[in-house]
């Protein structure tokens, strides 16, 4: 609808067991598979998946192979909506915010140029949401999970699937090169590449698709999500604000997640919809505010 190709295309995953019990531990994805719409998923002994994809390990015991999955270019998607916003009227703006000042209705966010008024506001500042605890007075747990990634060559054949075993995984995109990973590592805002986690990649990913070890890697990279104390996304209103949202924490699952936080964001801000009680900014009064 915005005119960007985004490279979305049609892409399978496997998810790979080496026992019977890590393959009990993939029957959730089954499950759930099976709720959604044009998502179907098989089992596959070990040589059905290597014939899927030979590069796999000879020692992996089953897989589960998902179809109905897509590949998307998260960049140009990102591009895309900011287009789409344009496109009904959004402006953007690179003010820094350095706080918040309730108004009879809504707030206004300060900022280093002055204030801009708004009847609703919606914090959505991925890993660095925690610094709006001093402009809100209430706990926001949100913290930066760093994971990195390799963006690497690998002979054969191109990829036709995506492989994942437990939480590493690699895939194909739109380039020819695969990428593999990832690291969750709680280091604070360092988001710089390292050779330890280079190796560490290398040597887990290796056990399941050994090819790697003979790859190239052409380029490393790193990323911070924004994660809260429980894992679970934190959407709905800021307790104490009339107008004030919070929508983040969406972890590793940010783009996947994306489209459906916009939508409960969006109706909650408009009045059209129901917030979910397990993801409102209200239960970290519970939680230590950091750590």
């Amino acid at each position: 609808a915005t005119g960007i190709d985004y490279h979305a295309h049609a892409q399978d995953s496997i998810y790979l067991a080496f026992s019977d019990e890590e393959a009990e531990g993939l029957k959730g994805i089954e499950a759930y598979s099976g709720r959604v719409d044009g998502v179907s998923c098989s089992w596959l002994d070990g040589p059905a998946v290597r014939a899927v994809e030979p590069r796999v390990s000879q020692a992996v015991y089953r897989g589960m192979l998902v179809k109905g999955t897509w590949l998307l270019d998260a960049d140009l998607y990102t591009q895309a909506l900011a287009q789409g916003a344009r496109a009904y009227g959004a402006e953007f703006r690179d003010d820094a915010g350095v706080g918040l000042k309730k108004l009879a209705k809504g707030a206004a966010v300060q900022t280093e140029d002055g204030d801009i008024e708004a009847d609703a506001v919606v914090l959505a500042m991925g890993p660095w949401t925690g610094e709006v605890e001093g402009w809100l007075g209430v706990p926001v747990p949100v913290s930066p999970l760093k994971g990195q990634i390799l963006r690497m060559a690998v002979e054969g054949p191109p990829m036709e699937c995506s492989v994942h075993y437990n939480s590493n995984y690699v895939g194909p995109k739109a380039d020819g090169l695969v990428w593999v990973g990832t690291t969750e590592e709680r280091v604070g805002f360092d988001n710089e590449p390292t050779e330890e986690a280079r190796a560490t990649i290398l040597r887990e990913v290796g056990i399941f698709f050994p090819a790697v070890s003979s790859g190239r890697v052409v380029r490393q990279t790193a990323c911070l999500r924004p994660v809260a104390p429980d894992g679970l996304p934190v959407i709905g209103q800021a307790p104490g604000w009339d107008g004030v949202y919070l929508s983040t924490g969406a972890g590793r699952k940010g783009i996947i997640l994306s489209p459906s936080m916009g939508k409960l964001t969006a109706d909650m801000v408009l009045g059209q919809g129901d917030a979910v009680a397990a993801f409102l900014p209200g239960r970290f009064a519970v939680f230590p505010t950091h750590g």
